[in-house]
């Protein structure tokens, strides 16, 4: 009965490390390879050998009516938020109603060709943070706060774009 006990727990134990790890996969090695703040944010994101993996827009989709329907009869959802997904391909999701977060794979790369991977990398953003958004609508350059954080830089203003 030992034996087993002690069998369990050590199985459990690499299942924990195991699930920590995993999560934390989702984000190593990755960095921004440009951010474009316009009316909305879109940014690419490359792995460490320098090949785009993914890249996503957010949109404050406040005053788009036909955009806020398209999510009313959706089935799917990411977490307890409506999305589109299109499987192993790309994750659009909305967020109270108003934040729209596209997130699309890349063709060329492998890494996020997985809607498990979209999932777990969409999830990354700041959801508490832009599910509290209210008022005027907001740009680009407003939801930079919100992305996910990628390695150790900063995100890279000198690679910015900004249309006003």
């Amino acid at each position: 009965m030992k034996k087993i006990f002690s069998l369990a727990v050590a199985g459990l134990m690499v299942l924990t490390v195991f699930t920590i790890s995993c999560k934390r996969d989702v984000m190593k090695g990755l960095e921004y390879s440009d951010i474009s703040k316009f009316d909305w944010l879109q940014a690419n994101v490359k792995n460490k050998k320098g090949e785009g993996v993914l890249w996503f827009q957010v949109f404050d989709q406040v005053e788009d009516k036909a955009t806020l329907n398209g999510y009313k009869n959706v089935k799917d959802k990411v977490d307890k938020y409506p999305a589109k997904i299109y499987e192993d391909k790309w994750i659009w999701m909305l967020i109270n109603n108003r934040i729209e977060i596209r997130l699309i794979a890349d063709d060329k790369s492998k890494d996020f060709q997985s809607t498990s991977q979209l999932k777990k990398f969409i999830l990354y953003f700041d959801i508490a943070g832009l599910e509290a958004i209210t008022g005027k609508k907001l740009k680009g350059k407003d939801f930079v706060k919100y992305i996910p954080k990628l390695g150790e830089k900063e995100i890279p203003e000198k690679e910015t774009t900004e249309k006003k």
